[in-house]
C-alpha cells in the first residue's frame, strides 16, 4: 500500500515521467559535482596505470623470451 500511495503522490506531483526508474542513469558532465569528477578522473588514470603496467610487463616478457631463443 505504501508503494503505491508513493508512486500515486509521484505522479499526481510530476507527471508520469516521475514514475520512471533512473537508477543507474548517467549523470551529464555538467551536474558532477568537483568531488565526483575527480573521483571518475582518479578511477581512469588507475585505469590508465594498470594498462601500462601490464603492457611494460608483456614487453619484459617478449625480451626475455627472444633472448632465451637467440642463446
Amino acid at each position: 500500500y505504501q508503494q503505491v500511495y508513493s508512486w500515486l503522490k509521484k505522479y499526481r506531483e510530476s507527471g508520469p515521467d516521475s514514475l520512471k526508474d533512473r537508477r543507474g542513469r548517467k549523470v551529464p558532465e555538467e551536474e558532477l559535482t568537483e568531488v565526483q569528477r575527480l573521483k571518475i578522473e582518479n578511477r581512469l588514470l588507475k585505469a590508465r596505470l594498470e594498462d601500462n603496467e601490464i603492457r611494460e610487463a608483456l614487453a619484459k616478457k617478449v625480451r626475455e623470451i627472444e633472448r632465451r631463443d637467440r642463446h
